[in-house]
């Protein structure tokens, strides 16, 4: 049963003690109608990037990062050598201005994390659930990639041959736990309606856009 809600949780696109440092400003790739002022904070495991006046929302995404990476590091028996990057953006609209990523920012993307220098780059969502999930999720990408990039018999090649059900299945799982009512609901239709996907299948990106998009409805 755990496989199969592995299998179909595929393409979700989605995605302490601190001490203040210097201001930063990432690169200009992009047009921006907002200049945001960076201010660094550093967790153990983290270096949080934000713009936030609001200290009690910093705590709180501090302490669930830390969370996180605790949970994630247990389960996938891995440890990120670094403190790794994660800029927060205040809602949306801020995030979808981000230069720190040169491609566009669609509506429906809740957050990126970067392979190569494995940065993570998100807003703050609608809900305190919603962006912990999102975190989440995006944080198991951290480690995904740590383990690609730094382990032993892998190489950077490796990241383009990760099929994208197995790296967003496994982010979705880790994220939201094994039982998930949307998850229940997508099943039963697909059972329902005969259209349960192959392996053959997970790998269409038609199939990927479609769960997508109705990620992006619910």
């Amino acid at each position: 049963m755990m496989i199969i809600r592995f299998l179909v949780l595929i393409g979700f696109c989605l995605t302490i003690v601190r001490t203040p440092l210097h201001a930063q400003e990432f690169g200009r790739n992009k047009p921006g109608y907002k200049r945001f002022e960076y201010k660094v904070y550093e967790t153990p495991n983290f270096e949080i990037y934000h713009y936030f006046e609001n200290d009690s929302l910093l705590n709180e995404l501090a302490r669930r990062s830390e969370e996180w990476y605790r949970l994630h590091q247990r389960v996938l028996k891995d440890t990120i050598k670094d403190r790794n990057p994660i800029i927060f953006y205040e809602n949306h609209s801020d995030f979808q201005e981000t230069s720190a990523i040169s491609s566009t920012v669609s509506v429906g993307t809740g957050g990126v994390t970067e392979a190569l220098k494995n940065r993570v780059i998100m807003p703050v969502a609608a809900t305190n659930a919603q962006t912990d999930h999102v975190l989440g999720h995006e944080l198991v990408h951290a480690f995904q990639y740590n383990i690609v990039i730094q382990g032993d018999s892998t190489n950077l090649n490796n990241l383009n041959n990760l099929p994208l059900w197995m790296v967003e299945g496994m982010a979705e799982y880790l994220s939201i736990g094994s039982v998930d009512p949307h998850t229940a609901m997508w099943m039963r239709d697909a059972i329902l309606n005969d259209d349960f996907p192959t392996l053959k299948k997970l790998s269409s990106s038609l199939l990927l856009q479609r769960v997508c998009q109705c990620r992006q409805v619910l």
